[in-house]
């Protein structure tokens, strides 16, 4: 249930108002809203077009590099961080991306979620993707990729998420919940496809889902975990707000339930959320910006209190498309210890795959 009405904070940016926050145990959703769109471009967002076969995603050989081909007529919008299942291995692409109609053999920057495969998986094509339903699922991964640019952290994060998840997940469940895949153990894709993860899901996105008919006039969202704001996504218009807002839910919901705790914590509120965008805004400096092919801009700015703002910018249109806000945390991630319980999956009566396996004590 969301909290009653509180006064408007001055808010910066484009945003008009902030929702009351809807909440679910310890995962806050506030909706964005503005009266106005800034453009009525029709993008054809990635996971759309890959279902429509209007793209192709290709292996070049180069294990941080694809190549993308639009077979359509329209703009394809690719946001950093969507998971694009396939290929050698699966990768998430670092960088918001517009792909012009007709366009071929444009370079897409990437980090793979998986380590080890560089081969064919099952029935999946290895020289192409096939899919894009997810994108990354936690703050330090979004971090690692679009802010640090570091494989070896994004592989890192991969298995710090898969192994929160077994962690809460186990908690909940009388059985043993582990989210790593046999076909292979360190994929985050075939994490986020876990049933038991998917279950636990469901009554989670079956509240908060609503909330983008609830709210008509919203381009974006703030979302919260334990009384922490976790980070803010705002677009330009509503049409590519709503194409984005499952994966968008789903990735938050993932999050918490991964990061949850069961300690008390203060939860937030509207001035909370406005402050936080206020603090986005003071002194940002550009620290990255380069041109994305002849589709896109891309900008990094940041503060000295750690606040970050990333921008896509649209070349042909002349205004950004979308606007990312997060704030830099400078501590290292410590992998969970996996209890006894959860080194052997009894399901499958093997041992966890290397990623998974606890660090060797001294």
């Amino acid at each position: 249930m969301p909290e009653p009405p509180q006064d408007q904070p001055a808010l910066p940016f484009s945003i008009e108002k902030i929702s009351p926050a809807y909440a679910y145990e310890h995962l806050q959703v506030f909706m964005l809203e503005k009266q106005e769109e800034i453009t009525d471009e029709q993008y054809l967002p990635l996971q759309e077009a890959m279902q429509q076969k209007k793209v192709r995603i290709k292996e070049t050989g180069t294990v941080n590099q694809l190549s993308i081909d639009n077979l359509s007529n329209q703009p394809i919008y690719i946001q950093s961080g969507d998971i694009v299942k396939g290929g050698k291995q699966d990768r998430t692409l670092a960088y918001d991306m517009i792909i012009p109609p007709k366009a071929k053999n444009v370079p897409l920057n990437s980090f793979c979620v998986e380590q080890g495969r560089w081969r064919k998986r099952g029935q999946e094509a290895v020289d192409q993707f096939g899919s894009n339903e997810y994108m990354l699922s936690s703050k330090e991964l979004r971090m690692a990729a679009r802010y640090h640019g570091n494989q070896s952290q994004v592989w890192n994060e991969v298995s710090a998420t898969q192994r929160k998840l077994s962690l809460n997940l186990s908690k909940s469940s009388t059985d043993t919940v582990i989210v790593s895949d046999s076909r292979s153990g360190s994929s985050l894709q075939l994490s986020l496809e876990n049933k038991d993860l998917k279950q636990a899901q469901e009554e989670m996105s079956r509240k908060l889902k609503p909330l983008l008919t609830q709210h008509p006039q919203a381009l974006g969202v703030a979302f919260a975990i334990n009384g922490e704001i976790y980070g803010v996504e705002l677009y330009n218009q509503r049409a590519l707000f709503e194409a984005m807002w499952p994966k968008l839910l789903q990735s938050m919901i993932t999050e918490a339930l991964a990061t949850s705790t069961q300690e008390q914590c203060e939860m937030l509120n509207q001035a909370k959320v406005g402050q936080y965008l206020q603090e986005t805004k003071k002194e940002l400096k550009a620290t990255k910006e380069f041109a994305l092919g002849k589709g896109a801009s891309w900008k990094t700015e940041e503060n000295q209190q750690g606040y970050l703002r990333f921008t896509v910018e649209d070349k042909k249109q002349g205004n950004w498309v979308h606007q990312s806000f997060m704030k830099r945390d400078n501590s290292q991630t410590v992998l969970p210890i996996l209890p006894d319980s959860l080194r052997i999956d009894p399901a499958r009566g093997q041992q966890l795959p290397a990623n998974l396996r606890n660090p060797r004590r001294n």
